[in-house]
């Protein structure tokens, strides 16, 4: 009879034992499994991958660079003399022309930043030589939609001023070791630029 009443009593033990181990465990579990992160919603993932895609939150995507190219005449700028003159030449990068388009020269070159507001990206300039082509490269942005250029002629007429280039398709490609830069190309000659007559290829980054 001892032995069932000490066998018993051991039983009550070990239960109880069990028992304060699980109570004692119980706020660890609890903690960890707080701490596990939970998996992401379906909308998380879809902006994840279009990220990765296209370059928004959460992606690694650039726009791919710029390459600026333009090709003088030997005839460029002329002065009095007929001799030819080195032009400045400023490159805007814009998120739409609308504005652009309605502005004159004047404003375009001493008040961009102002006019233009939103539209203007970026502005930079780069003096073009007579009878060379040059090529100058940039920083795309992604929403950069068009490029204007505008140089300053000693004489000029109409909007022979200013050429403007759609690159919006461009810019939205993810810029990797093997794409192609995103060109732009004009020609200057006389007091007018444009687009140039031969296409050259584009050109390995």
């Amino acid at each position: 009879m001892m032995h069932v009443v000490r066998h018993l009593a051991t039983a009550k033990c070990r239960r109880a034992a069990v028992l304060l181990l699980l109570l004692l465990l119980l706020p660890l579990l609890t903690a960890s499994m707080a701490c596990r992160p939970s998996p992401p919603s379906g909308d998380e993932m879809l902006a994840k991958l279009q990220g990765a895609a296209g370059g928004g939150p959460g992606g690694t995507c650039e726009p791919p660079p710029l390459e600026i190219f333009l090709q003088a005449g030997d005839q460029l700028n002329p002065n009095a003399d007929g001799q030819s003159m080195p032009v400045e030449v400023r490159v805007l990068l814009l998120r739409d022309r609308q504005v652009f388009d309605q502005l004159d020269f004047e404003t375009v070159w001493q008040r961009a930043a102002e006019a233009l507001g939103r539209e203007l990206l970026q502005s930079v300039s780069f003096t073009v030589y007579p009878g060379k082509l040059q090529i100058f490269p940039l920083k795309g942005q992604r929403e950069a939609a068009y490029v204007a250029l505008v140089a300053v002629f000693r004489e000029s007429s109409d909007r022979r001023w200013q050429h403007v280039v759609d690159i919006g398709a461009s810019s939205r490609r993810c810029a990797d070791k093997d794409a192609l830069h995103t060109i732009v190309q004009a020609q200057l000659q006389g007091f007018t630029i444009n687009e140039p007559d031969a296409v050259p290829a584009a050109s390995e980054p």
